[in-house]
């Protein structure tokens, strides 16, 4: 299902491009009088990949964000705007590691901080130490959030094609989402794992379904999720010095 406000801007298109064939029908589908052109333009993900993670600059970032040495730093970026929220990371990290020390989860938001109502919510996250949350107020570039993590861990509700996941696995990453619809040319990366999912109804605090009865998405399985994350960590703990 389109978001409302999709719905009410297709008046001013002159024509609508998409990634893939997805949402395309989907765009067929909530939008029937559409009469302009509707085009199908892959992303060229291979044309201008992501730099790979230089270890000089991963070192730099870690010492000026205060990471201690040898921790395990998964991270996940999201856009509440889009209702890509990120409570089933915090559970599947909260799952593996209810009281372990030297690991850490980063939250990267790019609109948290002009939502009070979902910032509040995730203010009793960051309660959790080790739970770190960077908005536009605590800021953290693309590049310095990949150069601090060795996990990128997606707890979105509909992937789609996330082109969040692609940065992350280019930049040399192991990457774990949701299988939902992810798109093909995602899954085939090196290091993409995708786990199970439920459908469930649109949690929509934005409004942006309103009107739609049976708008779902998907929610990845807790307990995959954290299968996942439990087995990461090991391996991480096996490289380190003993």
């Amino acid at each position: 299902m389109l978001p409302r406000y999709c719905r009410l801007a297709s008046n001013s298109y002159d024509e609508i491009w998409t990634g893939r064939d997805l949402n395309l029908d989907t765009i067929r589908e909530n939008l029937p009088d559409f009469q302009r052109p509707l085009r199908i333009l892959p992303y060229a993900i291979h044309k201008d990949p992501f730099p790979k993670v230089d270890p000089t600059g991963r070192e730099d970032i870690s010492t000026r964000e205060g990471i201690a040495p040898g921790a395990l730093v998964i991270g996940y970026s999201f856009s509440v705007y889009s209702n890509y929220y990120p409570d089933d990371a915090v559970k599947a990290f909260v799952q593996v590691f209810p009281d372990t020390r030297g690991v850490l989860l980063i939250l990267k938001s790019y609109d948290l901080d002009n939502r009070p109502i979902e910032r509040a919510a995730l203010k009793v996250i960051a309660g959790d130490g080790r739970i770190r949350i960077y908005d536009g107020k605590k800021r953290l570039s693309i590049h310095e959030f990949y150069h601090a993590i060795d996990l990128y861990f997606s707890s979105s509700c509909a992937v789609g094609y996330g082109l969040n996941l692609v940065e992350a696995a280019q930049a040399g990453l192991p990457v774990t989402a949701s299988g939902w619809r992810i798109a093909p040319k995602i899954l085939v990366l090196r290091g993409v794992c995708a786990v199970g999912y439920d459908l469930q109804r649109v949690r929509d605090l934005q409004g942006h379904y309103a009107g739609i009865k049976n708008a779902v998405w998907s929610r990845p399985k807790i307990d995959e999720l954290a299968s996942v994350l439990k087995t990461m960590h090991d391996r991480f703990r096996s490289k380190l010095p003993q």
